[in-house]
Parts: structure tokens; C-alpha cells; sequence
């Protein structure tokens, strides 16, 4: 029902159909008119009519016929011009419409791009995020194959099948794990034996270097990944990294 009354309102709004109604109309009158009697009233009062309005154009002069027509065709003249220029002002209504729901398709189209872009510059930024706390973590537990033997067994820890569980993707139980272990070993590692000081130094240092590549990408994390680094102790683990390269570095003064 709607349709049919959109339909019937646009109609009736068409100005060709007031052009022709129009038309008519002056067409009608033109009739009627011709159909009148020509009466002609003396100076005495007396009117007399002889014939039709269509008797007296036929046999009028070429001029009289000449200004009659002229002025009929300048008033039907005068409709189609006002048509014409209601016309094209529709047109040019409709036209600027399709032109605002193209730039609103264009907007949506390159926000939907922005929101794709920034899709993929957060999975690209987990996935590096995610290769550099694996390569950290494998750094941390080369550090403690030069622990203490009697430190490893009194834990029952064995860093070879924790690399197993890294390479797999474990990561999200091994972090947090390695956290806890560094909290309780922050002293050996800050104070190593002689023959282990250098090579534990040098593995911090890396693991230390591999976190700067984090920066560049942090702020393009997922919202996920970025809850996750907090959550899941890879800051922590950053800021034990960062303590006993410290401690290190006053021995080594």
C-alpha cells in the first residue's frame, strides 16, 4: 500500500502531468471561446451579435490571426517553460541525492577498509608480539641450564621440556610459570656464579634487545593481546629482565 501511494504522490508531482493538464485546459477555453458570439453594442445602447468568435478569427486578416495564435502559443509556451524548469530542478534534486548516497557507500566502503587495515596491522603486531615472547622465553630458560643443578632438582624443573611447551604455543601457561620461577631465583641470576656471570649477562641482554621490538607494535595490539601482556605476566617478566641486567652490570663495575 505504501508503494502504490509513493507511486500515485510522485505522479500527481510529475509537472509534465500539470503541463498537459494545463494544455488542455487552455485547448478547452480555446473551444469555448470560439464557440462564443461576437456582439457588437452601438452608441445607443443596442447590441447586436452576427456570429462565433471561430466565423470572426476565420475571417479576420492575417494580422489579427497572426496576434491571436501568437498569443495562444505564448501562453502554452509559458506552462512548458515553467514545466521544463520544475522538471530539471527534480532532476537535479535526484541527481545531488545519488551523489550524497554515493559519498555516504564511499564513506562506509573506506571505513570498512580502515577497520580491515587495522585488522590486519593487529594480527601482524600479535603475531610478532607473540614471536618475540616465544624467543624470550626460550632465552630465559637457556639462562637456567646454567643454574644451579641443585636448584633444578629441587624444583623439579627441566628448561628442555619447557622449550617443548614454548615451540608448542604454550605460552599463556609458561609465561606466567617463568614469572613465578624468576621471582624465586631473581637472586641467583642477580648474583650468578663466576664461570656463568658472562653467559647469563649476554642472554639478558638479548632477551632485553628482543623486548624493544615490542614497542613499535604494542599500541597496535589487539585488545585481547594487550589484556593478555598485562594479564599474563609479560611485563613482569620484562621489568625481571631489566633487574638483573642491572645487578649485572654494577658487578661488572
Amino acid at each position: 500500500m505504501s508503494d502504490e501511494k509513493t507511486k500515485r504522490n510522485s505522479m500527481f508531482a510529475s509537472p509534465l502531468l500539470w503541463a498537459i493538464l494545463a494544455t488542455l485546459a487552455m485547448v478547452a477555453f480555446g473551444l469555448w471561446a470560439a464557440n462564443q458570439e461576437v456582439c457588437v453594442v452601438d452608441f445607443w445602447g443596442n447590441k447586436s451579435c452576427s456570429s462565433t468568435k471561430w466565423e470572426a478569427f476565420v475571417q479576420a486578416t492575417p494580422n489579427e490571426v497572426g496576434d491571436t495564435l501568437a498569443g495562444f502559443a505564448g501562453a502554452l509556451a509559458f506552462v512548458w517553460l515553467i514545466a521544463t524548469v520544475v522538471l530539471q530542478g527534480q532532476e537535479l534534486r535526484e541527481q545531488r541525492q545519488e551523489f550524497e548516497k554515493m559519498a555516504d557507500a564511499q564513506n562506509k566502503q573506506a571505513m570498512i577498509l580502515e577497520k580491515e587495515q587495522k585488522f590486519r596491522e593487529a594480527q601482524a603486531a600479535d603475531y610478532t608480539m607473540d614471536q618475540v615472547l616465544r624467543t624470550i622465553s626460550l632465552l630465559v630458560l637457556e639462562m637456567y641450564e646454567y643454574a644451579s643443578p641443585i636448584v633444578r632438582i629441587l624444583e623439579d624443573f627441566d628448561p628442555e621440556e619447557e622449550k617443548k611447551r614454548v615451540k608448542n604455543g604454550e605460552l599463556e601457561t609458561v609465561i606466567p610459570e617463568l614469572v613465578k620461577r624468576l621471582d624465586s631465583d631473581l637472586s641467583f641470576f642477580c648474583n650468578p656464579p663466576e664461570n656463568s656471570r658472562s653467559a647469563i649477562n649476554e642472554i639478558v641482554g638479548q632477551a632485553a634487545g628482543y623486548y624493544t621490538q615490542i614497542f613499535p607494535v604494542e599500541d597496535k595490539l589487539s585488545g585481547a593481546k594487550q589484556i593478555w601482556l598485562v594479564n599474563n605476566g609479560a611485563k613482569e617478566l620484562e621489568g625481571q629482565l631489566l633487574l638483573i641486567r642491572h645487578e649485572l652490570a654494577k658487578e661488572n663495575k
